[in-house]
């Protein structure tokens, strides 16, 4: 039979709402309405940017809750927990994934810490890696689904922060962050 290639069509309908999203980038409503027909098609791992891009539209149209839940509900699709060890929380202790800066490296200025840090050698304040960082790691991709998955869901949830940041939620945001960074 002459069957289309299920892989080509799809191809054709994401640049279709590729250049249709293109068109509409100053309005969060047109935005949304097209992201809302694509979402039948599509799932929360495809065209990311355009996401990122109707939160980022719908927070400068004043529309706040949509660009909150523009990022949370791909997260949610994917099954993403906020308070997660995929986003930083609970990590355990020992993965010491910090700099270890001893307190005599701290005195003194700012400047001179920079400049401590710099010409010494790395791996006096760098993390030492163990087997248990990679297991750790491959503990988070398994967790996520993949590696692709698992970047989406920081990409989103870093989106999700700013967000906060912009929405004047200062601490949460910042706590996010800290988890976020840990990861």
């Amino acid at each position: 039979a002459n069957r289309p290639n299920v892989e080509e069509a799809r191809e054709h309908l994401l640049s279709v709402w590729r250049n249709r999203l293109a068109g509409c980038r100053v309005d969060a409503d047109v935005h949304s309405q097209i992201m809302a027909v694509r979402s039948l098609v599509l799932g929360p791992t495809d065209e990311v940017e355009a996401t990122l891009t109707l939160s980022d539209l719908s927070r400068s149209a004043q529309r706040y809750r949509l660009a909150e839940v523009v990022l949370l509900e791909p997260l949610r699709e994917l099954g993403a927990d906020l308070n997660g060890p995929v986003f930083g929380s609970g990590m355990p202790a020992k993965l010491g994934l910090g700099m270890n800066v001893d307190e005599h490296m701290v005195d003194g200025s700012r400047g001179a810490l920079i400049e401590r840090l710099l010409s010494g050698d790395p791996s006096a304040f760098l993390p030492q890696y163990t087997p248990f960082h990679d297991q750790y790691s491959k503990q988070l991709v398994h967790q996520a689904g993949s590696l692709e998955r698992l970047t989406i869901q920081h990409r989103l949830y870093f989106a999700f922060v700013k967000h906060l940041w912009n929405m004047e939620h200062r601490e949460e945001a910042m706590s996010g962050f800290m988890c976020l960074s840990d990861v």
